[in-house]
């Protein structure tokens, strides 16, 4: 069973994926606060839960199109995202959002973009999903010095092979209220995400770059685009590079316990939780998160679902 934490250094963490890592690096006090003590925000975030939804019922359609006709398909597919929204309280998520998300971003929106996105490309995918590929994968980076071992999780949407080149990809899939445009796609070149799957996924299957798949949703209209991001050796062994340096600083911040001093306002928004807390006394910081966030379990990327 692999240890989600340091024995020695309980606060080091010893499961690593992009998203810890990405956090890790813009500030580690936030970091620490989040996915270390578990601090999170109380409201789930319609952005992840609408990409979520959004992800899993472009997975079930394709998967659907390998044993039944398109129209079938189709309206298995807006069934079970019905499902999933009432299950997960879509629409009272989307009515708590601010409202430049909650009218893009709700039960309606994902059926349109089912139907809008079948409509598209049902004709002419440009990848072929590969279904029976697990698509959380790990490994061992390296180990520290009290013999613990650091493991990278990655966990991303579909594995695919591409049908212009017959090469596998990986495809990851995103929404977005904002407009699809060059702008848009430099938020991926680089980025620690695309960095890690294709890392993680190059390893094990000899992929050939990661392919976003983005969905914009607007008050009358979804759009759909995609982006091919593209990794060369010397830059896959930069970012396992990359990736030591700022884990084995979050080693050092755990031996040493001084998280507290290794805060990063630089990358925090004015109207962020974490920036007000941060700007405040440290000596009051506890009661401030405790106040602003509730404790929940540690996020662990093995435990997926």
């Amino acid at each position: 069973m692999i240890k989600l934490f340091s024995e020695t250094y309980p606060t080091m963490r010893l499961v690593w994926d992009a998203t810890t890592i990405d956090a890790m690096m813009k500030d580690p006090l936030a970091y620490y606060w989040k996915y270390v003590l578990g601090y999170r925000q109380r409201v789930q975030s319609i952005d992840l839960e609408w990409g979520t939804a959004w992800d899993k019922a472009v997975e079930f359609y394709h998967a659907t199109r390998r044993g039944y006709d398109r129209k079938e398909a189709l309206l298995l597919t807006i069934e079970k995202a019905i499902a999933r929204a009432e299950e997960t309280n879509l629409d009272e998520l989307a009515a708590e959002a601010p409202k430049a998300k909650a009218n893009k971003k709700n039960l309606s929106t994902l059926i349109r973009s089912i139907v809008w996105y079948d409509r598209e490309w049902g004709d002419y995918p440009f990848y072929e999903p590969l279904p029976s590929i697990n698509t959380v994968l790990f490994d061992e980076l390296f180990t520290l010095p009290t013999g613990e071992p650091i493991t990278v999780v990655a966990n991303f949407d579909q594995l695919a092979r591409s049908k212009e080149t017959d090469k596998m990809v990986v495809i990851e899939r995103k929404s977005t209220v904002n407009t699809i445009s060059t702008f848009y796609w430099q938020q991926y070149d680089p980025s620690t995400q695309i960095n890690t799957y294709d890392w993680m996924a190059h390893r094990h299957f000899a992929t050939e770059g990661v392919w976003v798949e983005a969905c914009q949703t607007a008050v009358g209209f979804s759009r759909f685009s995609y982006h091919e991001c593209w990794r060369t050796q010397d830059q896959r062994d930069h970012w396992e590079r990359v990736m030591k340096f700022w884990i084995n600083l979050s080693f050092e911040l755990a031996k040493q316990e001084t998280w507290s001093d290794a805060m990063n306002l630089g990358t925090q928004k004015w109207e962020n939780a974490i920036r007000n807390i941060e700007r405040r006394p440290p000596g009051i910081w506890d009661n401030l998160l405790r106040a602003e966030f509730e404790k929940q379990p540690v996020w662990n990327p093995m435990h997926i679902n």
